[in-house]
């Protein structure tokens, strides 16, 4: 009985170990098969971790002039809102690489309109110069060393226009009087908002919405949104809805 319950076992162990050799041939094809037909990538699940090239920034270094507007020893300048310019022989990253200066003292100002890097460096005069003056514009590098230095005359008759001068103080006067002009009048859902009069820089909200308080701080955050703050505006609320 023994014998005969022993050698059922061993028959049927020999079934299973059959099929599994079966199987694992069967692995073994389809490995090899897959690997010759579907070579893999070996970087196809591979993350790539290369950074992508940064442009490092222009440092700050000395620098020399190749010509500059006007030209040196140059007469007869024209007296109005000219632009006083230099061209660098190498890009300079920011404002902080130069400094430029201009004597006598100016009537009024001038402003620096390029943007940087860059090798051309302009400074728009605003309100014109003195006339029948010579002027001396001077340029240092970044540790304050003299880079280059030239002067010119203006003619003798004073300018006619000072343009630029007078949109400059004005764009100042809306800017401090009327801080939000350039985004009003501005309306949503909730509220509409606008300065009272050209004479008048109070803010007046119509609000359209019942929840006030929901309202009031959506004006709030629009007023913060265009970096003002809503504590030094005067605002008139008046309910609409």
């Amino acid at each position: 009985m023994f014998k005969q319950y022993f050698f059922e076992l061993m028959s049927k162990w020999k079934w299973y170990l059959s099929a599994l050799l079966i199987l694992i041939s069967l692995v073994a094809i389809y490995i090899i098969i897959s690997s010759y037909f579907f070579p893999r990538n070996a970087n196809h699940n591979k993350i790539n971790t290369t950074s992508q090239p940064t442009i490092s920034p222009i440092p700050l270094s000395s620098f020399g002039i190749d010509s500059t507007n006007p030209l040196s020893g140059q007469n007869n300048v024209n007296a109005g809102e000219i632009i006083i310019s230099f061209i660098s022989d190498r890009e300079l990253p920011s404002s902080k690489a130069f400094t430029m200066t201009i004597s006598p003292k100016l009537p009024y100002y001038w402003k620096f309109i390029n943007s940087y890097p860059t090798k051309i460096v302009e400074a728009q005069v605003f309100g014109g110069l003195s006339p029948n003056t010579t002027y001396t514009v001077s340029v240092f590098d970044y540790k304050n060393k003299p880079v280059n230095s030239w002067s010119f005359t203006t003619v003798t008759q004073p300018a006619q226009s000072s343009s630029a001068l007078i949109q400059d103080n004005e764009q100042k006067i809306i800017s401090n009087y009327f801080p939000l002009f350039q985004w009003i009048p501005y309306s949503n859902n909730d509220f509409a908002i606008d300065y009272t009069s050209p004479s008048d820089n109070t803010l007046l909200v119509n609000i359209k919405n019942s929840n006030v308080s929901r309202v009031k701080q959506e004006v709030n955050d629009w007023i913060k949104s265009h970096g003002e703050d809503p504590s030094k505006q005067k605002i008139n609320f008046v309910n609409s809805y």
